[in-house]
């Protein structure tokens, strides 16, 4: 099977390195749980929206080797890539919207290799795509043929274009999201690993 993943809050753990980064810059109190939607809250509740945007451009580009794999994602491709083809498929602009003029493409290559995930770093060019516009990720799981798309956004595997061939999965560790008939509702990397096996 060909199998697509969505990169950022998916592969990628911010968690801690919003929480972290935050504190550094006195943006957030310490007692704020180390959580990037607990971050953005309150950041935003003290009207901290241009500043939000900022920390997004630093974690995502400057600070990305602060962020984590997801737990069991490693042992998911190892367990998997001889059985199925995967591809990074991340809808990422090339420079944040504020702050500083930081690749961000460059940066996410250098946490997956970073992290030893040779199997995507090796095919970088048949197997890393990073998409400047959501209808431009859209596009790209449909002339990759996709059996299956894995992301964290409900709004992203709802959205019109997406080839009816392929099966959307629902990546949700902190069960934010409803059940839905359209989607495959999954919370961690050792429950997807466990459906693709049987």
């Amino acid at each position: 099977m060909r199998i697509g993943i969505d990169f950022d809050n998916t592969i990628a753990c911010y968690d801690n390195s919003f929480h972290q980064i935050a504190l550094e810059k006195n943006w957030i109190d310490q007692k704020i749980l180390k959580s990037k939607e607990y971050v953005k809250s309150a950041m935003h509740e003290k009207g901290l929206f241009r500043e939000f945007t900022i920390l997004q451009g630093l974690v995502y580009g400057k600070e990305i080797l602060k962020a984590k794999l997801f737990d069991g994602f490693k042992n998911f491709i190892d367990d998997n890539c001889k059985f199925h083809d995967f591809f990074i498929i991340s809808h990422k602009t090339r420079y944040p919207i504020i702050g500083n003029k930081i690749d961000l493409h460059s940066a996410a290559y250098k946490f997956i290799k970073s992290n030893k995930l040779e199997y995507f770093f090796n095919g970088l060019n048949q197997r890393i795509f990073l998409e400047p516009k959501k209808e431009e990720k859209i596009k790209r799981t449909n002339l990759l043929e996709l059996d299956f798309f894995i992301d964290d956004l409900p709004e992203i595997l709802k959205m019109k274009g997406f080839s009816e061939k392929t099966q959307k999965i629902l990546f949700d560790p902190y069960h934010k999201s409803s059940k839905s008939s359209l989607l495959i509702n999954l919370s961690s990397w050792k429950e997807i690993n466990n459906f693709f096996k049987k």
